[in-house]
């Protein structure tokens, strides 16, 4: 761990949980610290804990403005998406259409204040993919929201004028992953309705803290699921013990050794723990895969194709699939295929012609510095071990 992921990690955990700062404590490069704390969209925390404890030594400083921008825009972004959500709530109520909200909007009211959990989104959960679709009419009609993108894996989305997205599941995850069984139960084991007459739904404890980890998981081995997983984390974990029906679902799902791993990580970095931020044990599980997180950034952009080739045992097959992928991760860019898969040999050929010499992921996919990156076989074995350590593959 870096001078600069230390202060990192210490301001976070004393913005966020109260947790003293270490009493050396001193910012030794501005500029880092900034960077770190955007690429992870921490930066609103970051000028708070500086602000409080009088660490600002020049607030015209360059970095310095743009944490204040950042702090500022959370409030804006909070406010917004909570507006955006009451009005959303609103038109699933008035068609009486059961719903059970998601991640941030949810998690949100388990921070010490609402601003220090911004999020780009609002995820809601309902009971099919029919019902999904009305959804998205509807508030694309009574709202004036705009379609981005049908039933696809597992959710279609549309956009407030605002420029926040709704993302309305009609699934908890992808066909056919591990996890899948458990999730599924949602509607049937998992959740009770808020009010006696409403519609809306909350997820019991158990569950929801279980769909926290899958998500965190599906992000973490697609190169990171960034510092945010590890508040949320943090947040969800400190009530409670582990229980055995929570245990029994991680341990089906395989996803018990990474829970652990995080817990383990937000223990030293956020919790009572009196263990340094600085570990000097290169072989530690629970250090590795916090650097790892720390080095990925919000999405994991900073791990993106190095963590798909360690997860594939042949590098030609990876980028094989990323030039040509499955019908159903083409959909939300190409609805036509809903209706039929024959015309999916040309939808590639205008994505790679078009999108991908233009602008977008196949551009960035195959950028010389990323494929360099990828031709690293120390990094993507190191990462490879990772995943096996925490028994993800």
């Amino acid at each position: 761990m870096t001078h600069t992921e230390y202060e990192f990690a210490a301001l976070l955990g004393n913005v966020v949980f109260g947790k003293p700062l270490p009493q050396d404590f001193a910012v030794e490069d501005l500029r880092k610290l900034a960077l770190l704390a955007l690429r992870h969209d921490m930066g609103h925390i970051i000028y708070k804990g500086l602000d409080i404890h009088g660490l600002i030594a020049d607030k015209n400083d360059t970095g310095i403005q743009k944490l204040y921008n950042h702090y500022m825009m959370a409030i804006y972004r909070v406010t917004v998406l909570e507006n955006e959500f009451r009005r959303v709530k609103e038109v699933l109520k008035k068609h009486n259409i059961d719903f059970l909200p998601l991640k941030g909007s949810v998690l949100r009211g388990s921070y010490r204040e609402p601003w220090m959990r911004v999020s780009a989104d609002i995820d809601i959960l309902v009971k099919s993919s029919e019902i999904a679709d009305s959804v998205c009419k509807l508030l694309v009609k009574e709202l004036e929201y705009e379609l981005l993108h049908g039933e696809a894996d597992y959710d279609c989305a549309v956009l407030a004028p605002s420029g926040f997205h709704v993302e309305v599941h009609f699934a908890l995850g992808s066909r056919g992953s591990k996890p899948m069984g458990i999730l599924s139960t949602v509607w049937e084991k998992h959740v009770v309705r808020v009010g006696d007459d409403g519609c809306e739904f909350k997820a019991d404890a158990d569950f929801f803290y279980f769909y926290h980890v899958y998500h965190a998981s599906r992000h973490f081995l697609n190169g990171g699921c960034g510092v945010k997983a590890l508040l949320d984390e943090a947040v969800l974990a400190m009530p409670f013990e582990v229980s055995p029906g929570l245990r029994g679902m991680l341990d089906e799902a395989g996803l018990s050794t990474f829970r652990d791993t995080l817990s383990e990580i937000t223990s030293r970095w956020f919790g009572a723990s009196d263990s340094p931020l600085a570990f000097d044990r290169p072989d530690d599980l629970a250090e590795k895969t916090g650097l790892y997180i720390l080095e990925g950034g919000m999405f994991g952009g900073g791990h993106y194709i190095k963590a798909q080739v360690a997860r594939k045992s042949n590098r030609f097959t990876y980028f094989v699939r990323r030039l040509f992928p499955p019908a159903t991760s083409m959909v939300p860019n190409y609805p036509s295929l809903k209706k039929t898969k024959l015309t999916l040999p040309f939808c590639w050929i205008h994505r790679i012609a078009v999108k991908g010499i233009g602008k977008g992921k196949i551009k960035e996919s195959l950028d010389d510095d990323i494929v360099k990156r990828v031709n690293d076989g120390e990094t993507v074995n190191e990462i490879r071990e990772l995943f096996k350590e925490l028994e993800m593959v």
